[in-house]
């Protein structure tokens, strides 16, 4: 027979506050998250204005293919990969080389 566990017994939460140079980390990764999975053409850029509304719309069609084919299959939120994909391989923290 297996041995009862307590069931009144309580268990304190320790929450570790980061420090500053972690939170400058933290900060920095979700930036460079943002440029990697959520960058979009600009609507208001000048190379928009002059051409009109059907290349923005093109642009963002040609991105949207272009990221389905680079995120792995199954990649549970929609993104959008920047033309220069050299940032998908920069590391995102210093001290942490898991996934993530």
């Amino acid at each position: 027979m297996a041995a009862a566990t307590p069931v009144d017994e309580k268990y304190e939460r320790i929450v570790l506050e980061p420090s500053p140079d972690i939170d400058k980390e933290i900060e920095e990764a979700k930036e460079l998250l943002d440029l990697a999975l959520c960058s979009m053409p600009n609507e208001d850029d000048e190379k928009y204005e002059s051409e009109g509304e059907e290349d923005y719309e093109t642009d963002l069609k040609n991105i949207a293919e272009k990221s389905k084919k680079l995120l792995p299959e199954g990649f549970p939120f929609s993104a959008h990969v920047p033309e220069d994909e050299s940032v998908l391989e920069k590391q995102i923290f210093k001290n942490y080389t898991g996934a993530v």
